[in-house]
């Protein structure tokens, strides 16, 4: 009997680019393919747990429970601030 060679499916356009949060070890960004990796500090690991477990999240709230101690303009500056490092670091839209 002929069996039909094994065909692998195609590769979903722009699915190279998709990116894993990994948090268990040393907190980072893993690229899909494995390529590349971006080690996380702390509180940008936070962020990101946050953001993916909570979903939406209103930047006020986010700022709030990242930096409790902080005035909510210091708070709202230091997320700013974070978020422009992961976009340069990992061209990531976040």
């Amino acid at each position: 009997m002929n069996t039909p060679p094994e065909v692998e499916p195609e590769p979903t356009p722009g699915a190279d680019r998709g990116w894993q949060l990994r948090l268990l070890g040393a907190p980072a960004l893993v690229r899909a393919d494995g390529l590349q990796q971006i080690v996380l500090s702390p509180k940008d690991a936070a962020l990101l747990a946050i953001t993916a477990l909570d979903g939406p999240i209103a930047p006020e709230h986010l700022a709030a429970r990242l930096w409790p101690a902080a005035s909510g303009k210091a708070a709202h500056a230091n997320l700013r601030q974070r978020l422009f490092r992961l976009r340069r670091h990992s061209g990531l839209r976040c």
